[in-house]
């Protein structure tokens, strides 16, 4: 496996892991339910039919409770709170394989931006990494002045100024986009769409992912909107990771 396809699965393995947290109650729900009638076969299988050893009610009501997702309300801060973690895990997740792309192009032919960058760094830190100078690269460059993972216009820009692939302002683009302003305004304003997150997703056309937002809006995420969102994630991720590894072998 190489590093891209490992930073790859690192970052599809983390949004999965996101779909399950935004999915807690119901979990948690279907499982108790499952072990609950589990109980209840392997009770009656060995005769017992005392409703006072079987589950009852108790199975119904909890039954209800998922049928009509009555838990909903009480974790909705849980599933918004999903939102934001997808947007950190796909920030990570860019950043990762931007440093893996960085590294590649350094053994193959690097672009005349990334041969012309200048790092800074004081005599200790030079010390620190004494004989690992190419290895820290990626990481210098990552972490340096003027790089940001955060939005998609920032990522536009890194890959093409540094690995000259360029990244088409799309529907799965746009979509990333609209998902990454929702988790700003989550974050930073309480949930409610401000004009600068309303700015955003108004130009961020075309897309399918929440096509209709109002100034003053109150955000709350669905775990069928978490899931679009990923998926939407996973997509643009890939596709950088592809148009990189087919724009390095015609170089």
């Amino acid at each position: 496996m190489t590093s891209i396809e490992k930073s790859l699965l690192t970052f599809k393995n983390n949004i999965e892991a996101v779909y399950q947290l935004a999915d807690l109650d119901r979990g948690m729900l279907d499982h108790t339910i499952e072990q609950l009638r589990e109980r209840d076969a392997r009770l009656k299988a060995a005769g017992v039919t005392n409703l006072r050893f079987l589950s009852g009610n108790t199975l119904k009501n909890l039954e209800n409770i998922r049928k009509h997702d009555s838990l909903r309300p009480g974790f909705q801060a849980l599933v918004n709170q999903s939102a934001v973690l997808l947007a950190s895990y796909f920030a990570s997740g860019v950043s990762q394989l931007f440093r893996v792309a960085i590294a590649s192009a350094l053994e193959q032919r690097p672009s005349k931006a990334l041969e012309q960058h200048e790092l800074k760094f004081t005599v200790k830190e030079l010390k620190i990494m004494e004989g690992e100078l190419i290895d820290a690269i990626p990481d210098l460059i990552a972490e340096g002045p003027g790089v940001s993972f955060q939005d998609t216009k920032s990522i536009q820009r890194i890959f093409k100024d540094y690995l000259e692939v360029d990244i088409p302002k799309d529907e799965v683009t746009n979509n990333v986009s609209v998902g990454l302003a929702l988790r700003h305004v989550l974050v930073h304003n309480g949930g409610i769409v401000d004009r600068k997150c309303f700015r955003q997703t108004e130009e961020a056309f075309p897309r399918t992912f929440r096509r209709k937002i109002e100034l003053g809006e109150s955000i709350n995420f669905t775990t069928e909107e978490i899931r679009a969102v990923g998926a939407t994630m996973i997509e643009y991720v890939q596709r950088l990771a592809r148009e990189f590894r087919s724009h390095a072998s015609v170089r």
